[in-house]
């Protein structure tokens, strides 16, 4: 596929639209190195990833920007199409189908590249990175495109008469090297919550966005997701008035006023958190997926059980107890939780 004829097609993006509360808190970090940008669907993720390398490299004379995904197949449909949309064509000063290079008049290039294979990132030079859908990278690749983070970088000779907010970004982030990784909320147990979240390492910041709060997707988008993703009982009416007053900035555009109000797909899929999915086979509460009960008055175990719960997205292997009483001439069993692993642990 030749790519020439979508350089510029989505500028109107850059020039028209809106950035989202989160967006603009990641895209004002100029002190950190790793910036996680967490989010739901549709809440502006790839388009800030595709921004901030945009702006990197035109702002940067001989900048390397390195645009990432796991799969090239899938970063050519999207996240290529997404940086090149919003590149005008009177920056760019030649473009390669072959190597799906960019390089822009001030000597910037702006590279796509897969990342399922670590051993393959092992020759390159960035001043930049950015990686979209970051949770299907593994921890060896990231670490792979960390480390080639090593080109060197200078102020534009035109600095003195930039805007100010270039010129405090590109004053700020002259010394570091950022990496901005862009993803959907996976499980608890992924490293990137354990890097960014639950054990934060220097320098790594995340950012959540939701796409409750992105002005640039119509009300009926909202509507109609949200209406999907709340618990039994609740109204149209209700979900319209909640859209409403983030919209009009009467709540607060995080929307976690609404996080008791959805299932824990609603949470991650509209709120952009990274919640526990693991046996949410069944949309229940959390106080009640799993019972425990007592055995005393059940006999010794007569047999152990192992079943696979295959869940979404970490497998997890069970083995019960079962033991057996009479109660009122009729012979029940009871299953008792014995052990577990999930798939990380295998």
């Amino acid at each position: 596929m030749r790519y020439e004829g979508i350089i510029g097609k989505g500028f109107s993006r850059w020039s028209e639209g809106e950035y989202s509360p989160g967006q603009l808190d990641a895209f004002s970090d100029f002190e950190n190195s790793f910036l996680l940008m967490s989010g739901a669907y549709r809440s502006g993720k790839s388009e800030l990833g595709a921004r901030g390398a945009i702006r990197h490299a035109m702002f940067f004379p001989n900048a390397k920007v390195g645009v990432f995904r796991a799969h090239l197949a899938s970063l050519r449909k999207s996240t290529l199409l997404s940086v090149l949309e919003l590149l005008h064509p009177s920056w760019m000063k030649s473009w390669s189908n072959t190597y799906l290079q960019g390089e822009l008049l001030n000597g910037s290039t702006l590279s796509f590249i897969g990342a399922d294979h670590s051993d393959r990132l092992g020759s390159i030079e960035l001043t930049y990175a950015f990686i979209d859908e970051a949770a299907e990278v593994n921890e060896e690749s990231l670490g792979m495109i960390q480390g080639r983070l090593s080109g060197s970088l200078s102020l534009p000779t035109n600095w003195d008469s930039l805007p100010e907010n270039i010129q405090e970004y590109t004053q700020k982030t002259l010394d570091i090297r950022q990496v901005l990784l862009a993803c959907n909320p996976k499980s608890t147990n992924h490293y990137l919550y354990k890097r960014f979240i639950s054990e934060p390492q220097p320098g790594h910041v995340v950012y959540t966005s939701n796409s409750i709060s992105n002005p640039n997707l119509p009300m009926v988008y909202l509507v109609n997701n949200l209406s999907a993703y709340v618990r039994p009982g609740t109204t149209r009416e209700w979900v319209i008035s909640q859209v409403n007053a983030i919209r009009n900035g009467e709540a607060d555009p995080d929307g976690m006023h609404l996080k008791d109000h959805l299932t824990p797909f609603g949470q991650r899929n509209l709120l952009g958190l990274w919640v526990a999915m693991e046996g949410a086979i069944y949309d229940l509460d959390e106080a009640v997926h799993t019972v425990d009960a007592a055995p005393e008055n059940w006999g010794p175990p007569v047999a152990y059980w192992a079943g696979v719960d295959h869940g979404f997205h970490n497998p997890r292997i069970a083995v019960f107890a079962e033991h057996q009483t009479m109660i009122g001439g009729e012979l029940l069993s009871h299953y008792v939780f014995v052990e577990g692993w999930h798939q990380k642990d295998a």
